[in-house]
């Protein structure tokens, strides 16, 4: 091509801008969802001189797909003569810079490497144009093209979107757009993108614990404002360690703008940190930290952890008489170490002028002194029984009571705990005075078979615990008791391997509840009847039944805290020779029936029965022996009842995710429970 057709295709291509865009009738708008164009005249040569504009406009969330099925220009070198070029976005994008997909010419038989291939070509928004330019000549007579379109919904969850705009974890496609969601215990922030966690307000009170950024050793959650407050008793100074391991993004030229940990201890204040390095111990002047952590809308650190202690004043060892036992006994004693006071046999406490139920406990307080009087042991002879106390006689033609605590008053009460104890915390004697282990030998099978269970002390003479314990296993649905001869009952025990803390019974009747059903559980309950009444005392004594159901109120409340003990022989992977025990959570029963019906199976959660545990799961969870009691304090009284039976879980192994413990309603049967045997309540 010469000089002088060169200038004139320059001066021709300048010309088919300013028509393409100055007038309409060189422009056509295509706005349905699909539809076919071509190059004037076509089937028949297309003319000289001409620019044509098409553009198609999809809805949004879609985008344009194009198909040529007839293409066949003039061929040029860089297509500098006739051609098709296909730009994405419309005509104001185009006066701005348009972004060009491709530009075609030629024919499939004389310039193939110049015209679209067989392939769809697919634009990456809901609008693109196609210009038309045809220069002065067209001598060998060419015909055009002829193009189709249509509306193809984007995968935005598929394709992916710009990371400002990406789904923080569950993205969810519908045809025009897409939308997020998080999983179980997060929330979405009103971003509509990014999932975070309500981390705030969070209060820590035990002297020692840890505590740590969400999801640690994960990536915490984006766009995340917690705060940890630790607050222990007055007089008590906090001590943090953080571990070694501390990954908060930061930035290399300027302090913490993204994501930060701030540590507030009136009157200090210490940080921002952020990046790699661990700030490792910080000693305190307070009782009280606070600990803020914030997060951005970036980022895949994993954050931090740390642990806690305390120190106060030590107290020194309590002086006490021949007659008064101090348990544990040391030379001194640190802040809220609590010591257990006891008397001789035949003596019983008395503080003030009244007889004290069970052991006296006494606090070590933070400025080195006990929070009350050691208390002094006098003769039962010398002391009737309280009101809150129940009489026997020690042994026919006794006259003198012996004086025993009422239901559900252990002799040693439980620390106060406010956090979670993953595995479990060994019991001391005292702690469950009811908690009785039951050993079962079904000799009337072929070979015989043995297991063992947990049960509840009602009196010195019942035992209340699951049905499927003391049920013979037969492989029909037939409910046959156990002989009772063939029942072992040990109370009083901590450690089973302590054979003279505890007392052997032999069990007089058993009775199953004549509703129950071995195919799901269902009024999993019965009563055992001692041969003889067991002797009550420190480390044996009766639990209380709960009180009558009011309206429609649900007992035990979802979300309150109740305590399951045991030596997990039911479970072989946690089998403990010392009593353990953990609270639990009620779980609400719309949650507990949810997940078992979304599991494999046919699983029944009927009104008699309610769940507990945690909904990440655990070891926790597998602690209470088939057959144990699920009690919870009265917080008027301060006495325990049980509230549940633990009956069964499944069908996953102990322990795993969303697999709550199932625990028989106890309050539902207490008519039952009522004619066979008198309590105390």
């Amino acid at each position: 091509m010469n000089g002088e057709t060169r200038t004139m295709r320059s001066v021709y291509l300048f010309s088919c801008v300013l028509l393409g865009l100055a007038d309409s009738e060189y422009m056509v708008s295509l706005t349905q969802p699909f539809g076919s164009f071509q190059s004037p005249h076509f089937p028949a040569t297309y003319p000289d001189d001409t620019c044509h504009r098409w553009e198609i406009r999809v809805p949004d969330g879609f985008r344009v797909q194009l198909d040529f099925s007839h293409f066949d220009l003039e061929p040029s070198d860089l297509c500098q003569c006739d051609y098709v070029r296909v730009e994405a976005g419309g005509r104001a994008l185009d006066e701005g810079g348009a972004s060009i997909l491709g530009i075609f010419c030629g024919s499939e038989s004389l310039d193939p490497e110049s015209v679209p291939g067989p392939e769809t070509l697919s634009t990456p928004g809901n609008v693109v144009s196609i210009v038309f330019s045809s220069d002065f000549s067209n001598p060998q007579n060419f015909s055009g093209f002829q193009a189709h379109y249509s509306a193809i919904d984007v995968d935005e969850c598929a394709e992916g979107v710009d990371e400002d705009v990406a789904c923080d974890h569950l993205c969810h496609n519908y045809v025009g757009g897409f939308y997020c969601s998080c999983r179980h215990g997060y929330l979405l922030h009103p971003d509509k993108r990014t999932c975070t966690v309500e981390c705030s307000d969070l209060v820590f009170s035990e002297r020692v614990g840890s505590l740590s950024s969400p999801n640690f050793p994960s990536p915490y959650p984006k766009r995340t404002e917690c705060s940890y407050i630790i607050r222990v008793a007055p007089g008590l100074k906090l001590r943090l360690h953080f571990d070694d391991m501390f990954d908060v993004e930061d930035h290399p030229e300027a302090l913490c703008p993204y994501d930060y940990l701030k540590i507030r201890a009136a009157p200090k204040e210490f940080g921002p940190f952020c990046g790699g390095q661990s700030p490792g111990v910080i000693q305190t002047d307070t009782n009280v930290v606070i600990i803020l952590f914030h997060s951005d809308h970036s980022g895949e650190n994993v954050g931090w952890r740390m642990t806690y202690t305390s120190e106060g004043s030590p107290c020194a060892s309590p002086v006490h008489p021949t007659n008064v036992t101090v348990s544990p006994l040391q030379l001194e004693y640190s802040a809220g170490d609590r010591v257990r006071v006891s008397c001789s046999p035949g003596s019983m406490i008395i503080k003030g002028g009244e007889r004290v139920d069970g052991d006296f406990e006494m606090l070590c307080q933070e400025d080195g002194t006990w929070d009350t009087a050691l208390p002094v042991c006098q003769s039962k002879n010398e002391f009737g029984c309280g009101p809150n106390n129940l009489s026997v006689n020690t042994a026919p033609g006794v006259e003198l009571p012996s004086c025993v605590p009422a239901c559900g008053r252990p002799s040693r009460p439980l620390a106060v705990q406010v956090k979670r104890i993953v595995g479990g915390r060994a019991a001391e004697p005292g702690n469950f005075p009811w908690q009785v282990l039951l050993s079962v030998e079904d000799t009337s099978r072929v070979p015989s078979e043995r297991w063992f269970g947990s049960g509840a002390l009602l009196s010195d003479t019942w035992i209340l615990t699951a049905a499927h314990v003391v049920r013979s296993r037969r492989r029909d649905a037939q409910v046959v008791p156990v002989a009772p001869e063939h029942i072992k009952v040990v109370a009083g025990a901590v450690d089973v391997r302590d054979k003279q803390a505890s007392a052997v019974l032999s069990v007089s009747q058993v009775l199953v509840h004549p509703d129950f059903r071995p195919s799901d559980f269902d009024n999993d309950i019965a009563l055992l009847k001692l041969s003889v009444k067991v002797e009550l005392n420190h480390d044996v004594q009766p639990v209380c039944l709960p009180s009558p159901p009011q309206d429609d109120a649900t007992s035990p409340p979802p979300h309150s805290l109740g305590v399951v003990a045991g030596w997990g022989v039911s479970h072989p992977d946690v089998t403990s020779d010392l009593l353990q025990f953990v609270r639990l959570p009620v779980v609400p029963q719309d949650e507990c029936r949810a997940s078992y019906a979304a599991r494999t199976g046919s699983y029944n959660v009927s009104d008699n029965m309610f769940c507990a545990g945690f909904y990440e799961g655990g070891r926790d969870t597998c602690l209470g022996d088939s057959g144990g009691a699920f009690v919870a304090e009265n917080p008027v009284t301060r006495q325990w009842a049980v509230y549940g039976l633990v009956s069964w879980a499944g069908p996953e192994e102990c322990g795993s995710r969303r697999v709550y413990g199932v625990y028989t309603r106890v309050n539902k049967y207490l008519t039952w429970i009522q004619q066979h045997l008198l309590v105390f309540l």
